[in-house]
């Protein structure tokens, strides 16, 4: 990756110089035999769980998995340790990709799944979006990724091979690609970490209302206004994430709101790294809109909030999966720092969800990003802590393509 680089730019390797192109995948199928050959050569996983590879598990057909997905986090700057302790969702779609590109999803599996959706045996042309599992090693949260794929005839033998063109485009990636409807269940009793739609952060004396939601790894989210101090919030939707990266007044207290976050529950103690919690500034939809990265302007009525969030140290170029997911989240609980900034925006033309589907319209730097909710009813205890309905999945879609298979040369210093 190039990594360690005073400069910040990896430029003897393959990072991008920030955090968020700064990221690995080990990806493969479940593997009884990896422990004992990763202990053989001295490697190990900082797995949260300790079945990812139990083969017999991960064929279940219900509650099993076809990937196992461990993450890791580089460092830029300093050091070479990697932090395998956290995930990072906007991957995933790549992860199902290059599972399906390196054969590591039986091709049996993919017919038994065209055979289950369609009631038909499959033939030569045929489309379907392929429902790869991932389990993801950090959270043990299995998630879904439906990959388009169409079965080839190749000599004797006919294959199910991803799909390579589509119209879908997300924002901060240029171009389009087939869609991969990314699906991520909530476990709803570890959802509010704290177990409150508020909690209360003490820095320098002062106390700072958020709102901590973990969908797959743990979120801060603060609203613009109470960081004014050191950031005039009118201007938020102006400033460029170079801009806020060079605040360093803002950073350091963003990161001091992150560590001191720990303090609130075992759980976020024992998770506490560089990449985790994320955190990320919510802001009421600004009257002018906003001009993106790429030079395109936003109108209000695009968007529901505006945010920007902090990974490892950076301000984040567009917004992390497991964030937007949170997000999406947090419109399910009314007192929380996000629901509280769209309810401020203009949303007079807000149309009622249905079937119980609740979506949330993300201006970040490089565009507009969107994700929906499944909620549910709540229970008769959710119902006396203020809340009206409950997160059960997460949908959002993401893109992905192969652009290079290949090897790369590490110096032997490094091997």
């Amino acid at each position: 990756m190039g990594s360690p680089d005073p400069d910040k730019r990896q430029i003897d390797g393959l990072g991008g110089g920030i955090s968020s192109l700064s990221k690995t995948g080990v990806v493969g199928p479940p593997d009884a035999t990896l422990a004992a050959r990763l202990r053989a050569s001295q490697h190990s996983f900082a797995d949260g769980v300790d079945y990812a590879d139990d083969e017999v598990l991960a064929s279940s057909q219900d509650q099993g998995w076809d990937l196992v997905y461990r993450f890791g986090q580089v460092p830029v700057e300093s050091g070479t340790e990697i932090d395998w302790t956290s995930t990072c969702g906007n991957l995933v779609s790549a992860v199902a990709l290059f599972g399906l590109h390196q054969g590591h999803v039986k091709q049996q599996r993919i017919h038994e799944a065209f055979e289950q959706l369609e009631a038909r045996p499959a033939k030569v042309g045929d489309k379907f979006a392929f429902p790869a599992r991932l389990l993801v090693t950090c959270s043990g949260q299995v998630i879904r990724a439906n990959v388009p794929v169409t079965l080839y005839r190749t000599d004797d033998n006919a294959g199910w091979y991803p799909d390579l063109e589509g119209d879908v485009s997300i924002s901060g990636v240029p171009g389009t690609a087939p869609g991969i409807l990314i699906e991520t269940p909530l476990d709803t009793a570890s959802l509010l970490p704290t177990g409150n739609q508020i909690d209360h952060i003490t820095v320098d004396s002062t106390s700072y209302p958020v709102t901590i939601i973990n969908a797959g790894l743990p979120t801060i989210f603060i609203s613009s206004s109470s960081l004014s101090p050191v950031l005039d919030p009118s201007s938020l939707h102006t400033l460029s994430p170079s801009d806020l990266d060079g605040n360093i007044a803002l950073m350091m207290l963003l990161d001091k709101l992150r560590v001191a976050s720990a303090g609130l529950t075992p759980f976020l103690q024992k998770t506490l790294s560089p990449s985790a919690p994320k955190i990320c500034i919510v802001h009421p939809t600004p009257v002018p809109g906003y001009t993106t990265t790429g030079g395109q302007h936003v109108e209000a009525h695009q968007m529901d909030v505006l945010i920007r969030a902090v990974s490892v140290g950076n301000l984040h170029r567009t917004v992390p999966a497991t964030c937007l997911s949170a997000l999406a989240a947090g419109r399910a609980f009314p007192l929380s720092t996000i629901e509280q900034a769209v309810q401020a925006g203009l949303r007079q033309n807000e149309e009622a969800s249905e079937g119980g589907i609740v979506s949330i319209r993300v201006g970040q730097p490089a565009g507009v990003s969107e994700a929906s909710v499944k909620v549910g009813k709540p229970s008769q205890a959710d119902t006396e802590r203020g809340l009206t309905r409950i997160p059960e999945s997460i949908v959002y879609y993401r893109t992905a393509r192969r652009i290079i298979e290949g090897f790369v040369d590490v110096p032997r210093s490094f091997a």
